[in-house]
């Protein structure tokens, strides 16, 4: 059992694959290594699903029966009382859907009440709506697909009723607006500066954690700033819904996002040196190296890229150029983007922003004035190759010089090597876009902190990356 279940660490910069204070290492092993818990969330999990129906009581003998509705989870009910199957179906928000949770719940016939349903059965049906349930937000019921009313006073906490003659193929529909909200942590200490964990609807967002290339847990010492949320006006100890203080200090990743991801690989370095060859960067902001060797292997198999910190540091986003570009070469195609970090949002690959013979290019989050905005712009170049994803990376300001790598021969004993400018296109310039090694997840988020920027997911879709669940607000 050891290597099948682990927990989610809570605290700043952790893994669940890096040691604790109170294990040695994160994964357990087929014959040791694993815990007692590891049994006790087995028998967890499958008492999960106790509390998700709940009958009406037996007072009124006369009326309908009732059925109340507690949790939204996929699942199938046999309501033997009401003669019915419901099944119901939960959709989470998404980064190409709206902000809403959406629950789908369809009707069949148990097969000894088909005649009795056949002319409908009058049941009545109790829909909660979760604390997390944005107050005042539009909730919106549809039964057969007709909408019916939802009282706009209707508070998180208390219930939906719906009383119908149930027929086999009716479905109901709930739509529940969700908020990005606070609960504060070190509630009983009042002389401690507070913390708070960001969630959205029921999920606990996680931000990631960018480490040194072989960082472990512990090893980031973070300043107070460093781990600050901007929250616009909001007071230090208001909890709940906080998303109209915020003033755009969170932002749901756009799905336009999702699909410019790649792998920045060095061609050269892949054909005359049989390296991995991405360019990842080395920490918060700054450095930018060629990797040689490919992300490490995860076990797990996720159902997306990535899974790892390793992955994310090797992640980048084509994205809309930061410089309105000012080149008009004829009968060449027109293309400019700004390379930005994935676990860094904010942080773009940059040239020197100065005219000088230096040219190392670095990962640059804090670009301000045309001349930072061009230098972190790039003019796509395709190659003579045949190959569309064989391209240059010409500077927008420093017109004339291509992104590069660094590496020579006498660098293949080294594990990385520098990214700088080449003054002609040539192999060292030479660049192909591969699929990206770690992708988003169905819901993530830019969220401005004091002084950067961080992604932010659910905890339950984290794999092994470095992570933070605990925040300052400003």
């Amino acid at each position: 059992p050891g290597v099948m279940l682990y927990n989610l660490p809570l605290g700043y910069s952790v893994s669940k694959a890096g040691p604790q204070h109170w294990r040695l290492s994160g994964w357990g092993e087929p014959l040791a290594s694993f815990w007692c818990c590891y049994g006790t969330l087995i028998e967890a999990f499958a008492k999960l699903a106790q509390g998700l129906y709940f009958q009406g009581g037996e007072a009124d003998t006369q009326g309908p029966p009732e059925l109340h509705i507690m949790q939204y989870e996929t699942s199938t009910l046999r309501w033997q009382e009401a003669g019915l199957r419901l099944s119901v179906q939960m959709t989470p928000p998404s980064l190409d859907s709206d902000s809403s949770y959406h629950v789908h719940i369809s009707f069949s016939a148990l097969e000894e009440a088909r005649l009795m349903l056949a002319t409908g059965a009058q049941a009545r049906i109790s829909l909660r709506i979760p604390e997390w349930t944005e107050e005042g937000g539009a909730a919106v019921m549809r039964l057969n697909e007709d909408e019916v009313p939802v009282s706009p006073g209707l508070k998180p906490g208390t219930f939906l009723q719906v009383q119908w003659a149930w027929r086999a193929g009716d479905t109901l529909q709930l739509s529940l607006p969700a908020r990005v909200r606070t609960e504060r942590l070190n509630e009983a200490d009042k002389n401690k500066p507070p913390l708070y964990a960001l969630l959205y609807g029921p999920l606990v967002l996680a931000g990631l954690i960018p480490l040194p290339i072989g960082g472990v847990a512990g090893d980031v010492v973070p300043d107070v700033a460093d781990r600050t949320i901007r929250n616009g006006d909001a007071a230090h100890d208001l909890e709940g819904s906080l998303l109209s203080k915020f003033h755009g200090n969170i932002q749901m990743v756009p799905a336009w996002a999702q699909k410019e991801l790649c792998g920045l690989k060095a061609a050269q370095i892949e054909e005359n040196f049989g390296m991995e060859g991405l360019v990842a960067h080395l920490g918060r902001g700054g450095e930018l190296r060629v990797l040689r060797a490919p992300p490490p292997f995860s076990p797990l198999h996720p159902l997306r890229a990535g899974g790892s910190s390793e992955a994310t540091r090797r992640t980048f986003i084509l994205a809309p150029p930061l410089h309105a570009p000012t080149d008009s070469r004829e009968g060449e195609e027109q293309k400019f983007v700004s390379l930005e970090s994935f676990d860094q949002p904010g942080c773009f690959i940059s040239a020197p922003a100065i005219e000088s013979s230096i040219s190392r290019v670095a990962l640059s989050c804090d670009l301000v004035g045309p001349t930072a905005l061009a230098a972190a712009t790039w003019h796509v170049r395709h190659s003579n190759s045949t190959n569309p994803l064989l391209i240059h990376f010409e500077n927008s300001y420093q017109s004339g010089r291509f992104l590069s790598t660094q590496c020579e021969q006498k660098n293949i004993p080294n594990e990385t090597c520098e990214l700088g400018l080449a003054n002609i296109m040539s192999n060292i310039s030479l660049w192909e876009l591969k699929p990206p090694p770690a992708q988003y997840p169905s819901l993530a988020f830019w969220v401005h902190g004091l002084n950067q920027k961080f992604l932010m997911w659910p905890l339950n879709e984290m794999v092994d990356e470095y992570y933070s669940v605990y925040w300052f607000l400003k």
